[in-house]
C-alpha cells in the first residue's frame, strides 16, 4: 500500500510539472517586440512600437531573433520552471557567425510582457522588456 501511495505521489508531481512546462511553453509562444531596458549603466531606454526587434517563439521549440526585419540568428529554445514562483529559464541554442552558442535567461512571462531578467541585480546588465504582438495564440 506504501508503495502504491509513494508511485501516485510521484505521478502525479511528474504530471504537474509536466503541465506548468506546457503551460508556459503556450504562453511564450508567438511574437515579441523589444520596448524597453530598464537598469545597469542606462537607466531607461524606451524603444517605439515597431522598432523591428523582435523575438519569435514557435510551438515547435523554434525561436528567431529579428533585427530590422531580418533574422538575426535562430535555433531551438527551451522553457522550464526555475524553482522561484513565476520565474522561468529560458534556454536558447543557436548558431551565430559559424559558432554554436547557448545562453540562459531568467525571464517573467506576465500581462502581454516577456521580461529578461539580468544576471545578477546590480552593475551593468539591464531588465529588457518585450511586449506581444498580436493576440495570444
Amino acid at each position: 500500500m506504501k508503495t502504491l501511495m509513494i508511485t501516485i505521489l510521484a505521478g502525479l508531481v511528474i504530471s504537474s510539472c509536466s503541465k506548468n512546462n506546457r503551460e508556459a511553453n503556450e504562453l511564450i509562444t508567438g511574437q515579441w517586440e523589444h520596448r524597453k531596458d530598464e537598469g545597469g549603466f542606462v537607466p531607461l531606454i524606451q524603444y517605439p512600437p515597431g522598432n523591428g526587434n523582435i523575438q519569435v517563439f514557435g510551438s515547435n521549440k523554434e525561436f528567431k531573433v529579428m533585427r530590422a526585419g531580418a533574422v538575426a540568428y535562430s535555433g531551438n529554445y527551451e522553457l522550464r520552471e526555475s524553482g522561484v514562483t513565476g520565474k522561468w529559464l529560458l534556454k536558447l541554442n543557436y548558431t551565430l557567425n559559424g559558432q554554436q552558442q547557448s545562453g540562459t535567461d531568467t525571464v517573467i512571462i506576465a500581462n502581454n510582457q516577456l521580461i529578461h531578467l539580468p544576471d545578477s541585480p546590480c552593475c551593468d546588465m539591464p531588465t529588457r522588456f518585450y511586449e506581444r504582438l498580436g493576440e495570444q495564440p
